[in-house]
């Protein structure tokens, strides 16, 4: 415990002026996010995603084009185009790399946000 309050006394001052502002940073953001309802994990996950959001399925324009992030999951009877096998992953409109675990989508529904390669919507085509 002596050893922490020696390295904290001997810190430089430009090394703990910005330890301070990225604790504060990363208690604001932590503090919105939650307050839009997003928990721990949601956090975790944007910033393994490099902060950029993940398309939610409850949003409402990927729940209307039947989006999942879990293919498996797609209701076939409400989207009876749906087969087994097809996912983002290796759909034409996916702009993750392959073997990725999320990437880009060109439909402009989905702009600025990842999609789950093992997700699907409606507008699945397979890549040629």
């Amino acid at each position: 415990m002596f050893n922490i309050f020696i390295w904290i006394v001997y810190m430089s001052k430009d090394f703990k002026e910005g330890f301070k502002e990225g604790f504060t940073l990363g208690t604001k953001l932590g503090y919105k996010l939650s307050k839009k309802g997003c928990g721990s994990t949601d956090i975790e996950d944007l910033f393994q995603t490099g902060g950029v959001l993940m398309v939610v399925e409850t949003d409402p324009q990927a729940a209307g084009l039947g989006y999942k992030a879990d293919a498996n999951k797609v209701d076939k009877t409400k989207f009876p185009k749906y087969a087994d096998g097809q996912n983002c992953g290796i759909c034409s409109l996916y702009q993750g790399k392959l073997g990725s675990a999320s990437g880009g989508c060109s439909l402009t529904h989905f702009s600025g946000k990842l999609i789950a390669a093992t997700g699907w919507c409606k507008f699945y085509a397979k890549k040629v």
